[in-house]
């Protein structure tokens, strides 16, 4: 008998060809479980959400690479954040008093110079 006929035909590429098999799977089971978690934190809505993991599990591999490209570029908690710095820093710009560059001295919006100083 020839070599190859009986290596295929062996134990050890039937244990080889099941744990390659079992691997695949479990790589394939993980990567849509990252799209799920990574869904989770960047949509809000649960039917996306849903739509997200389906895309993950179906076309295996495929479907979280094209995730990928399609995901929200930022998390949920990023986007509150970003919306909370962005009402802090307009209520401090309504809030401020206006002071000269030159001697600190309060002035109006409407002033053309500085009442303390003198200065444009």
């Amino acid at each position: 008998m020839p070599l190859a006929e009986n290596f295929f035909d062996s134990d050890t590429w039937a244990l080889s060809r099941n744990l390659t098999g079992f691997f695949v799977v479990v790589f394939w089971l993980a990567t849509a479980f990252w799209v799920l978690k990574d869904a989770r934190r960047r949509i809000d809505d649960p039917w996306l959400v849903a739509m997200a993991a389906l895309l993950g599990l179906f076309p295996p591999f495929l479907g979280p690479i094209v995730y990928l490209f399609v995901r929200p570029h930022d998390s949920i908690e990023e986007r509150l954040d970003r919306e909370l710095e962005n009402r802090a820093l307009e209520e401090r710009i309504a809030e401020r008093d206006l002071r000269c560059p030159v001697c600190r001295g309060q002035v109006d919006a409407s002033f053309l110079v500085c009442p303390v100083c003198t200065r444009p």
